[in-house]
């Protein structure tokens, strides 16, 4: 006897359906697009063999190459019907490499692509080299990397003018343009002519002089065509005056200095403070000045200042060597965070640059978790629903978004109801990163969230976002590839607002080489107590455990695990029906059971982190979160795409997590009107709570920080509620 299938089932079953169908669809369409990358090319590789047929021969009776491609071209437009604005470019496809081939025609890539990078070669490998990282290039990222190029190369001169077009003397752009290439063009002639002087070895007094005579003109006239060209009445005028500035023009003002000091004689930097010049071991002239000159080219003297013969501590040095990769980051970016948790993805951001403005929270004791730690004088954690709190107060100066939304209706240990989960926030966080307009955003998720179900509801979110004007892509991550020992599959979903950000942005490399076993992770906390049975048990638990789970808030289950893991935890010798208060006793035969402290080291929080809440609530903090180490991962390569810069993941990820110090409780330490120290004491730890948050900034106009605090939030209004 068959039964009829309810509601529910049956839409299930069609949800299950059309997930197959837009999933078929999607497959489809990248395998059509791979098919048109591949034939786009094959016509390059067609029109090319027939070079040898369509062959053209000079008066010489060598092959006229100018004749011989516009045969071609002929051929290409006449007989095979290709428009003659596509035929320059495949003619020029057939110098990308078999290697790059595969790689543009696994993303599918269109003719307006092939054609953006076809002629640039360094474009083009900066381009393909993303596309082997996965990351979809389209006309637009290509264009915002073909600017980022050109701005790396940019002399400090245009750098400038572009930056401060007012700075402009010359009648119109176009002249000043001309004559800053005149400049350029002049500095490197008398560049060459400084490191000749520089490497002259016994040159006599007289040839010194004649020499001199010669170049120190042909400074003052260029000191005097930089300055007739842009405005420098702002720079700095001498070494003393230049030292102290910290102004976006003081490699001009430098060059300038510089230029300055050969024009009047001076082939050496003085000290105008002792009225002597500044030591130095160069013979005939400081290299300092010829380097502070080259700056006006930037990277065009390198090959100039090359010659020069080394003075060891002198020696210009690379280009890399001058932005080496980072380890902790150097600028301060601020953040709100929302569904926090317990703080994992909270400590990790703090660590890759993110100081938190707010954070927000709605369990109560997962807010109290969260103020043990980021909380002491001031208030900056808050308790709320999201959806009743109005976050366009935040819309300035804020760097990112992140939040862990609720990942329940994904999670495979869950029943899966994703967008139609009454816990789906998505929704709601674009509406967050709309009202605060941040410059990137970050949301992670379950490994569920990324499955062939939620395909259109992934594509509704990434329309939504494109619509408030950000480019979003969808990352899976896994704690193993970052020292966890749980798989702890993730998904992050990251997004830009500048597209030149998301073409940047690379997601972490892996470090396989962390990979972690179980004992290795939690030995000394299961050998606390002297377990006899603890030799035993490290030999087989030596590979990963199964990801930890913190459940439903609705759950009374005490356990780290799910239906799905039990049996893996039984093959690791532990029992996951529930926690224990401790570790095992030293004479405890059989499988023993995790302890609270166990799952958060699992879960690679700082030992000693302080959960707060009832054992069923600490569980599932500690189950939720997102690893701080993953957070920190993935920060960082936020941050180095917002900021340009490059880490060292390996040794960035290895440095600990520092944690501000624990509140102190305004009880505990007597009433502050008659206390005159607790009032200092109380002014020091908010002082010290302000610069620990990035919380305090410095205001060069008026010579003085200031505090730019948390600030409270506001509910909505009951209108913009029911909106």
């Amino acid at each position: 006897m068959t039964t009829t299938p309810t509601n529910e089932e049956i839409a299930k079953k069609l949800a299950s359906l059309k997930a197959q169908r837009l999933m078929k669809v999607s497959k489809d369409i990248r395998k059509a697009r791979s098919v048109l990358t591949q034939k786009m090319l094959q016509i390059a590789s067609l029109l090319e063999s027939t070079r040898e047929d369509l062959k053209r021969l000079g008066a010489d009776g060598q092959e006229d190459l100018e004749k011989t491609t516009a045969t071609m071209r002929a051929f290409a437009h006449v007989q095979s019907g290709i428009p003659r604005d596509e035929i320059k470019t495949y003619q020029q496809l057939t110098t990308i490499s078999d290697d790059d081939r595969a790689v543009l025609t696994r993303q599918g890539s269109g003719f307006a692509v092939l054609k953006a990078i076809v002629s640039d070669a360094g474009l083009r490998q900066d381009v393909i080299d993303r596309m082997r990282a996965n990351i979809a290039m389209d006309v637009a990222a290509v264009r915002s990397i073909r600017r980022q190029r050109k701005l790396a190369t940019e002399t400090p001169l245009l750098s400038l003018v572009r930056a401060e077009p007012d700075r402009n003397q010359l009648p119109t752009k176009k002249e000043m343009l001309s004559s800053i290439r005149t400049i350029e063009g002049k500095t490197l002639d008398i560049l060459r002519k400084l490191v000749d002087l520089a490497g002259a070895e016994n040159i006599s007094d007289d040839a010194y002089q004649v020499r001199c005579g010669e170049l120190s003109p042909l400074a003052g006239e260029l000191y005097s065509g930089v300055r007739s060209t842009i405005n420098t009445e702002d720079m700095a005028r001498d070494w003393a005056e230049l030292w102290m500035s910290r102004q976006p023009n003081d490699k001009v003002a430098e060059a300038l200095i510089a230029l300055q000091s050969i024009a009047t004689g001076d082939y050496y930097i003085r000290d105008e403070v002792h009225d002597d010049y500044w030591e130095t071991d160069d013979n005939n002239v400081d290299k300092r000045l010829l380097q502070a000159i080259g700056q006006l080219v930037g990277a065009r003297a390198d090959k100039v200042l090359d010659r020069l013969k080394p003075t060891a501590e002198r020696r210009r040095v690379s280009a890399e060597a001058r932005k080496p990769k980072l380890i902790i980051p150097s600028k301060t970016l601020r953040s709100i965070e929302i569904c926090a948790g317990a703080g994992g993805q909270a400590i990790g951001l703090h660590e890759a640059g993110f100081k938190a403005r707010a954070i927000f929270e709605r369990e109560e004791d997962a807010v109290r978790t969260l103020r043990e730690h980021f909380c002491g004088e001031v208030n900056r954690v808050f308790a709320g629903d999201i959806n009743e709190i109005d976050f366009s107060i935040y819309n300035k100066g804020i760097d990112l978004v992140a939040g862990g939304v609720p990942c329940q209706p994904f999670s495979t240990a869950g029943k899966q109801e994703g967008e139609n989960d009454e816990r789906d926030l998505f929704k709601r966080a674009v509406e967050i990163v709309d009202e605060i307009q941040p410059r990137a955003f970050l949301f992670e998720n379950v490994q569920g969230f990324g499955r062939s179900s939620y395909i259109a509801y992934r594509s509704e979110l990434h329309a939504a976002f494109e619509a408030i004007g950000y480019q979003s892509r969808v990352f899976p991550m896994w704690g193993t590839d970052y020292g966890l020992a749980q798989g702890r599959p993730r998904v992050v979903f990251v997004g830009f607002k500048d597209a030149g950000d998301m073409a940047r942005f690379r997601m972490p490399p892996v470090l396989p080489q962390w990979q972690m076993t179980l004992a290795d992770a939690i030995g000394d906390l299961v050998s606390a107590n002297g377990w006899k049975g603890y030799e035993a048990w490290r030999n087989i638990a030596n590979r990963k455990g199964p990801t930890i789970v913190g459940g439903s808030r609705k759950s009374d289950k005490l356990s780290f695990s799910s239906g799905l893991t039990r049996k893996t935890w039984d093959l690791l010798g532990i029992d996951s029906r529930s926690l224990a208060k401790t570790a095992p006793e030293p004479n405890a035969i059989g499988p023993f059971r995790l302890t609270q402290e166990m799952g958060a080291r699992i879960q690679g929080f700082p030992d000693g982190w302080r959960f707060q809440g009832t054992p069923l609530q600490i569980k599932s903090q500690i189950g939720n979160a997102f690893p701080p180490i993953m957070a920190k991962a993935v920060g960082l390569a936020i941050h180095a795409a917002l900021e340009g810069v490059e880490y060292d993941y390996e040794e960035a990820l290895r440095q600990p997590f520092i944690t501000p110090e624990a509140a102190v409780s305004r009880k505990s330490t007597g009433a502050v009107m008659k206390d005159a120290m607790f009032r200092l004491a109380q002014a020091e730890r908010r002082n010290r709570e302000h610069q620990f948050f990035g919380e305090v900034e410095y205001d060069s106009e008026a010579d003085c920080e200031y505090v730019v605090g948390p600030g409270e939030f506001k509910l909505k209004t009951a209108k913009e509620t029911a909106a």
